[in-house]
C-alpha cells in the first residue's frame, strides 16, 4: 500500500530510519505482531511526527467530543525515547488496551491501533474525561475502522485564529 502522508505530518520527531523496511521488521518482532498495512506504510514514509491536520471529533456517551493529535509516535524499538512506540508501551502498560499499541498522543489521552483479533486495524481512543462515579477509569471509544480512515477524520483546528 502506498500513500502520501505529507498532508498529515509537518516534521518528524526522530531521525528517519536508515532502512525503514528493516526497522519495521524489527518493530514488528519486538511487538510480536504484524502492523496494519496502512499504519506500517505511514511509519515507513514518515516515522511519525507532529501533525499538521490534528483536530478531530468523535461521539462518546451520546456526546460529540473533540480532541487534538499532538504527536504520532515513531518507530523506536529501543524504548528509550518518550516519543517512541515501545517507550509508550512500557509507560502505559497498566492502562493499555489489550492487543493494541499506542500510535498517537492527544492533549490528555492516547490513541491505539488494535493489532490482533476481530477488531484488528481499528483505531480507538482511551478517554479520561469521561470518568464517572458509576464507571471510574478511562473509557475506550471507537474512532475508525483503519488508520487511514482515522487520518481522513483529521482537520485543521476550527478554533485557531
Amino acid at each position: 500500500m502506498s500513500s502520501n502522508w505529507d498532508h498529515i505530518v509537518v516534521k518528524g520527531t526522530a531521525e528517519p530510519l536508515p532502512d525503514p523496511i528493516a526497522g519495521m521488521a524489527s518493530l514488528e518482532r519486538a511487538l510480536g505482531c504484524a502492523l496494519a498495512p496502512d499504519y506500517r506504510d505511514f511509519l515507513i514514509a514518515t516515522n511519525g511526527g507532529e501533525a499538521t491536520l490534528y483536530y478531530f471529533e468523535f461521539s462518546a456517551n451520546n456526546n460529540l467530543l473533540d480532541d487534538y493529535v499532538t504527536l504520532f509516535l515513531h518507530n523506536d524499538i529501543y524504548d528509550n525515547n518518550p516519543c517512541g512506540i515501545m517507550y509508550m508501551m512500557k509507560l502505559l502498560s497498566m492502562d493499555a488496551l489489550s492487543n493494541a499499541i499506542p500510535i498517537a498522543n492527544t492533549l490528555s489521552d492516547h490513541i491505539y491501533l488494535i493489532t490482533q483479533g476481530p477488531r484488528q486495524g481499528q483505531v480507538w481512543i482511551q478517554v479520561r474525561d469521561l470518568e464517572t462515579v458509576e464507571s471510574p477509569g478511562p473509557h475506550r471509544v471507537f474512532l475508525a475502522n483503519s488508520f487511514k480512515e482515522f487520518c481522513d477524520m483529521l482537520r485543521e483546528d476550527p478554533f485557531a485564529s
